[in-house]
């Protein structure tokens, strides 16, 4: 609400608003004079809003219907619903029985954020295994969202997947415009006019960073030149 009063009308913070976050995650908040009465999320994540990885509010007869005609145990339905939402990791044949098309679609690895502290070495070497196990050669490119990391450590991962791979590979790698390349910059601007300068070159380090783990060029000697 202090972003809404910073940017736009502030007579707008004290009626009734609607903020919309739209993105990969999607929400709705109903505002009243500043306080929120009440939001599209529900008891569980894929309430709400249709999202890249979460179905929305489902109509309650669905499962039932499914038990009946597919036979679908709870578990199975839960997985479905909760841990493999949207096209997960298809063989190619059924990305063309479902009507999608090979030159864009969305492949949910895993719903495990990876640790911090794990091998650098294994977290590339699993993804592009999993990427040729179920990605057609017709995709032009991967984007990866690169959250629950540092901005260092997502450069340093894309860096190996390409620096090892690249020549074998029949899609590129990269980022979407997303933590890895914005975060950093949003971190330093916080909405302050005296912090724009400071965050356009960060933005710009970041930029210039994956550019070169795109390539398989990245080292961490770059952060100290940033």
């Amino acid at each position: 609400m202090e972003e809404l009063a910073r940017l736009g009308d502030p007579a707008a913070t004290k009626g009734r608003v609607i903020l919309a976050h739209l993105g990969n995650g999607a929400s709705l908040a109903a505002v009243s004079d500043g306080k929120s009465i009440d939001t599209s999320m529900g008891f569980t994540p894929p309430a709400g809003l249709v999202m890249s990885t979460r179905s929305g509010d489902l109509d309650p007869g669905l499962a039932p219907y499914l038990a009946r005609t597919e036979h679908m145990t709870t578990q199975q339905f839960y997985d479905m619903v909760m841990v493999l939402p949207g096209l997960t990791c298809p063989p190619h044949q059924e990305v063309k029985e479902v009507g999608v098309g090979e030159q864009q679609y969305q492949v949910r690895l895993s719903d495990r954020q990876p640790d911090e502290e794990q091998d650098i070495d294994e977290v590339p070497d699993i993804t592009v295994k999993s990427l040729w196990r179920t990605v057609p050669a017709a995709v032009p490119g991967i984007a990866f969202l690169s959250g629950g990391q540092s901005a260092e450590l997502a450069s340093a991962r894309l860096n190996l997947m390409n620096l090892r791979f690249k020549s074998q590979l029949p899609w590129g790698l990269s980022f979407s415009f997303a933590r890895a390349i914005q975060q950093p910059a949003l971190e330093i601007w916080r909405g302050q006019e005296a912090n724009v300068k400071g965050a356009q070159q960060a933005l710009l380090h970041r930029a210039r960073c994956n550019r070169a783990a795109r390539r398989g060029e990245y080292t961490a000697a770059m952060e100290k030149i940033g």
